[in-house]
């Protein structure tokens, strides 16, 4: 019996993954020692933060339109007009009906979910980015680079170049 993961679960450790992977990064920004980086790592902290707010802001102003928007996506691929299918009173349309809003209200939080994360992996790679910036500036002309020739042991590692 093989396990397949499920979007939710895909979902989940995707999330934890952009969460730890900023945590990191923040903690290691403790390291930084110019007034320069930290101003750099207030601004792209800001930055997210204001743009993650301003998605759940949208996510919860616009729901009910995105939802209703879905779920006419989706009638439409089953080649089905939702509007229709909405006034129709047999329990089979109105089991139809039901579904499609789940499956709506579904794709509509997902979608919010991936653009969170999204905007969590942004943030990540930036501050990576000023973290190593930062310390292979500060390492000096003296320290160790890795090379990038493929070599493998320790014959990569070599001083001031």
């Amino acid at each position: 019996m093989s396990f397949e993961p499920t979007d939710d679960l895909q979902k989940t450790f995707r999330t934890m993954q952009a969460e730890v992977d900023v945590e990191y990064w923040q903690k290691e920004a403790r390291s930084l020692t110019r007034l320069a980086d930290w101003e750099k790592l207030q601004e792209i902290n800001n930055r997210f933060t204001r743009e993650i707010k301003t998605q759940a802001r949208k996510y919860h102003r616009d729901h009910a339109r995105r939802v209703d928007m879905a779920c006419k996506h989706i009638a439409h691929l089953r080649g089905e007009d939702f509007d229709k299918l909405k006034r129709r009173t047999d329990p089979r349309s109105k089991q139809l009906t039901k579904a499609i809003l789940k499956a709506a209200g579904v794709d509509v939080e997902t979608d919010h979910h991936r653009r969170t994360v999204v905007l969590r992996e942004h943030q990540a790679k930036e501050l990576r980015e000023l973290i190593e910036t930062a310390r292979a500036r500060d390492a000096g002309p003296g320290a160790p680079k890795l090379l990038t020739d493929g070599r493998k042991g320790p014959d990569r590692w070599v001083r001031g170049r």
